[in-house]
C-alpha cells in the first residue's frame, strides 16, 4: 500500500512541468516558524527578503541557460544584456521590499524570535536548487525556453507581492500599531504570499502544459 502511494507520488512529480511544491514548502516552513518556534513578524520579513533573492536568482539562471532551440552561444549577448538590466531592476525591488518592511524593526530587533531561521533558509535554497536541477535542466526545458519568458512572470509576481506588502506595512500597521509584532500579522502575510505564489505557479504550469 505504502509502495503504491510512493510510486504514485513519484509519477506525479515526474510528470509535473513545474515544482508545485515550492510554494507549499515556503508556506509550511514559515508557518512552522510562527506557530511552533514562536516567530514574530521580524523573521518573517527576513525570510521574505531571502525568498525574493532566491526567486530572482532562479529566474536569472533559467534565463541565462534558455537556449530557445539553439546552442549556448546563440544570442548569448542578448541574454547577458537581459541579465544586466534585470539585475538592476531586481536589486531595486529587493531594496524596496526592505524599505517597506523595515518598519517592523522600529521597536528593535528581537533576537529570540529568530530561532532556526538559518535552517529554514537553507531548506528553501535547497528546494530552489532541486527545482532547477530536476525540472528545468533534468527535463530539458532549457533547450526550448525563451530567455524573456523566464523573467517576466517573476517580476510581475514580485510586483504584486510588493504592492500587497506596502499596503500592510505602510498603511495597515501604522494605523493599527498593535499589529506590528502580532503573530497573526505574520500568518496573514504568509498566507497572502502563498496565494500569489500558487497562482503564478499554476499559471506557469498551464502555459507549459
Amino acid at each position: 500500500m505504502m509502495n503504491k502511494m510512493l510510486e504514485k507520488l513519484y509519477e506525479q512529480v515526474k510528470s509535473a512541468s513545474k515544482p508545485w511544491w515550492l510554494p507549499v514548502l515556503s508556506l509550511l516552513l514559515t508557518l512552522h516558524g510562527i506557530l511552533v518556534l514562536g516567530w514574530n513578524v521580524q523573521p518573517v520579513a527576513v525570510i521574505f527578503w531571502y525568498e525574493l533573492i532566491l526567486l530572482f536568482a532562479a529566474a536569472f539562471i533559467r534565463m541565462l541557460f534558455a537556449l530557445d532551440g539553439g546552442s549556448f552561444f546563440y544570442n548569448l549577448h542578448v541574454r547577458l544584456l537581459l541579465l544586466f538590466g534585470a539585475g538592476i531592476m531586481a536589486g531595486a525591488m529587493i531594496i524596496l521590499s526592505v524599505a517597506f518592511t523595515f518598519r517592523v524593526f522600529d521597536s528593535g530587533v528581537n533576537t529570540e524570535g529568530f530561532a532556526r531561521v538559518y535552517t529554514q533558509t537553507r531548506i528553501l535554497a535547497l528546494g530552489h536548487l532541486l527545482s532547477l536541477g530536476f525540472f528545468y535542466f533534468g527535463k530539458g526545458q532549457f533547450r526550448k525556453a525563451q530567455p524573456f519568458d523566464q523573467l517576466v512572470p517573476t517580476f510581475v509576481q514580485v510586483l504584486i507581492l510588493l504592492a500587497l506588502l506596502m499596503a500592510l506595512t505602510m498603511h495597515l500597521i501604522p494605523k493599527y500599531p498593535q499589529l506590528n509584532q502580532a503573530m497573526w500579522t505574520g500568518v496573514a502575510l504568509v498566507l497572502v504570499k502563498f496565494v500569489v505564489d500558487m497562482g503564478f505557479n499554476q499559471a506557469k504550469t498551464t502555459r507549459l502544459g
